[in-house]
């Protein structure tokens, strides 16, 4: 994913600009004068073709006589071309003082009308991005009267503005639009995440910042019919066969499997199998067979003592590398631990209640070590749409067991009575320190008492 950098403003820095266009006489001299003897002296304008030139000083002659001049298109066009390079070198040089909180980083998304637009990482708020098509010119070609003076000053005088076709009022918009670096992004997402005591006032921060980006947001009226792009590739469906039938074959497949792994175990699920096939079958049973096949090609023999003895092994895996700090990781990782703790959950029906809690919090405790171990690089989405946010609880816990062991050190002080969110424990792992521990204490992880 590409993210972008950018400065949201409610206007322009330039709220209007003036140009002396032309110098002349009285206006009484001026109107006895021929369109030649009319000098344009503005430098800007000095490109200006000679028929368009014509033209404008036809409109400044009309002024003068009391005309009210129509609104010459080509003219406007020639404006825009020209004082848009100096309106953006006005915002370039505009936002040396820009408050960091008006600083985001966003995703770059477009309306159907192919607007840009910046969506905001933390809210999800748009925002329109500046750019020539977005800008629009409004003009005035005004006379004065140099005081103590017969001549008389011509100018032209811009009112910048912008125009979004799919916007009612544009009242905060995107500048300095820019790749956003690695250093940028993490910068952003981390900014409210500093560890120590003042946790709880960097939450608060956090909450007011969101709050910001979303008053600022809310000055942009979109119109009803505003509809991001939709970049849709059309396939044909495919004809599929029924859930029974895909369930059927993951089971064939995995008793291929469980036949290289264990004999005796793969001759008991093809008899129950078979047992199946010649009976009522149901979906629901499909699945619990599964699950139980799925479940047995990582635990062999299905009795909790088994299962827990295989999670210690992988617990004491995760902490000979934490504690040996020899640099290795574990094979197993969070989509593979998931794996293990939705298998479980398909067949917890066979163990009671006491059992099924003993190997939910060992889970637990792997989920704490598999953060823990990639706490650095680890994604935030990813655990939310993980099991990891089925074990908060039981996280804190284990941690706050663990301090009291004498087996970690931990810096960040979490109030009990608060919601726990993947976030706040993700902060709560990072600020974890492993002390230094035998063997024996290791041990000991594997037989601490919860309760």
């Amino acid at each position: 994913m590409i993210y972008y950098k950018g400065i949201i403003v409610d206007d322009l820095y330039i709220k209007s600009y003036k140009q002396t266009i032309c110098i002349g006489e009285d206006r009484f001299t001026m109107k006895a004068r021929n369109i030649d003897e009319v000098k344009i002296s503005c430098e800007k304008l000095s490109a200006m073709p000679n028929t368009l030139n014509r033209e404008l000083k036809q409109f400044i002659l009309d002024m003068i006589d009391g005309k009210v001049p129509k609104a010459n298109k080509n003219l406007i066009k020639f404006f825009g071309s020209v004082f848009q390079a100096f309106v953006m070198e006005k915002i370039e040089k505009g936002v040396d003082s820009i408050d960091e909180s008006t600083i985001i980083i966003y995703e770059l998304v477009s309306d159907k009308d192919g607007n840009l637009f910046g969506k905001e990482l933390y809210t999800n708020e748009l925002f329109p991005i500046y750019s020539s098509k977005s800008q629009k010119f409004n003009y005035k070609i005004i006379v004065e009267q140099v005081k103590g003076h017969s001549w008389s000053k011509y100018f032209l005088e811009i009112y910048p503005d912008i125009y979004i076709s799919s916007l009612l009022k544009c009242g905060q918009i995107i500048i300095k639009h820019r790749v956003a670096d690695k250093n940028d992004v993490e910068y952003y997402l981390n900014m409210f995440n500093q560890k120590g005591l003042f946790k709880k006032k960097n939450i608060k921060a956090k909450e007011k910042f969101k709050q910001r980006i979303i008053c600022l947001a809310n000055e942009n009226v979109f119109k009803e019919d505003f509809s991001l792009e939709k970049k849709e590739t059309k396939v044909k469906p495919l004809e599929k066969q029924s859930i029974e039938t895909t369930l059927m074959e993951d089971i064939e497949y995995n008793l291929v499997n469980l036949k290289n792994i264990d004999e005796n175990l793969y001759r008991e699920y093809r008899s129950k199998y078979e047992r199946l096939l010649n009976s009522f079958i149901t979906k629901e049973s499909l699945a619990l067979l599964l699950g139980e096949i799925e479940f047995s090609l990582i635990f062999k023999k299905q009795n909790v003592e088994n299962i827990l003895e295989v999670i210690n092994n992988l617990k004491r895996e995760y902490l000979d590398n934490f504690l040996n700090k020899s640099g290795n990781k574990t094979e197993l990782d969070l989509r593979k631990l998931d794996k293990i703790n939705e298998l479980f959950l398909k067949i917890k029906s066979k163990y009671d209640y006491k059992s099924q809690r003993s190997v939910l919090l060992n889970l637990a405790f792997l989920y704490f070590l598999e953060v823990y171990e990639n706490k650095d690089t680890i994604d935030i989405n990813d655990l939310n749409n993980s099991y990891f946010k089925t074990h908060l609880k039981s996280i804190i816990m284990l941690i706050n067991l663990l301090i009291e062991y004498g087996i970690i050190e931990c810096s960040y002080i979490i109030n009990l009575r608060d919601d726990i969110t993947s976030e706040i424990v993700l902060d709560v792992i990072k600020s974890i320190k492993f002390m230094n521990i035998d063997n024996e204490k290791i041990k000991r992880i594997g037989e601490l008492q919860w309760i």
